[in-house]
């Protein structure tokens, strides 16, 4: 994962009792990552831009659906 990569986070199960970052902003979760929040291995955390606001991943928690060059 790199800044200027697009991000997908899983959809929750049960959307209508969840409240979530994501779920209660009804969110797409879909992002943009921005930047780095830390270098700290073996999972940095990034900053990423969601249509709801801006939020911190880990690698492990968000899919790549789109490389930058």
């Amino acid at each position: 994962m790199k800044v200027g990569d697009l991000v997908k986070v899983e959809k929750c199960r049960d959307i209508s009792d969840c409240e979530c970052f994501f779920c209660y902003h009804k969110s797409s979760g879909i992002g943009l990552v921005t930047s780095m929040q830390n270098d700290i291995l073996p999972l940095p955390y990034w900053n990423v831009e969601f249509d709801c606001g801006e939020w911190e991943l880990s690698s492990a928690e968000c899919e790549v659906i789109s490389e930058s060059r």
